[in-house]
């Protein structure tokens, strides 16, 4: 897109109307004028063109008295990489937790510090301990 097709129109209208989304919707129209700033709001959203993408919002009202009339200045963050990631992070731990958990001998997963990250069935079986006095909950 080009300046001459963003420049003075909506932002539901841009792009085929691609941004035309509820959830940004609501909070443009809703959340923001009450509280005239929203951070860290997540949007899961389809594109036509780009496809499915996360988006990080962070958006403030403020008033510009240059030109003598609120403006809102918008952040958009695709987040949708990182969340990838994180899920995939988390599958291949609790794939490594289901591994250690079958380990017959008492099995410790320690970090650089020496704290515990994961712990087999038969480490706590044998020291006597219960995983919420290992984890401290």
């Amino acid at each position: 897109m080009t300046s001459d097709e963003t420049v003075g129109n909506l932002i539901y209208d841009i792009g085929n109307r691609q941004w035309d989304i509820p959830s940004l919707r609501m909070l443009l129209e809703e959340i923001l004028p009450k509280n005239t700033q929203f951070i860290n709001y997540e949007v899961s959203h389809k594109f036509q063109t780009i496809g499915q993408k996360i988006m990080l919002l962070n958006a403030r009202q403020i008033y510009q008295e240059v030109i003598g009339i609120p403006i809102i200045l918008l952040a958009i963050e695709d987040i949708t990489e990182k969340r990838q990631i994180e899920k995939v992070s988390q599958e291949a731990r609790k794939y490594a937790e289901s591994i250690i958990d079958t380990v017959r001998e008492p099995f410790v997963v320690l970090d650089k510090d020496l704290k515990v990250l994961s712990a087999s069935r038969s480490f706590y079986s044998t020291s006597r301990l219960h995983p919420s006095k290992l984890w401290g909950i």
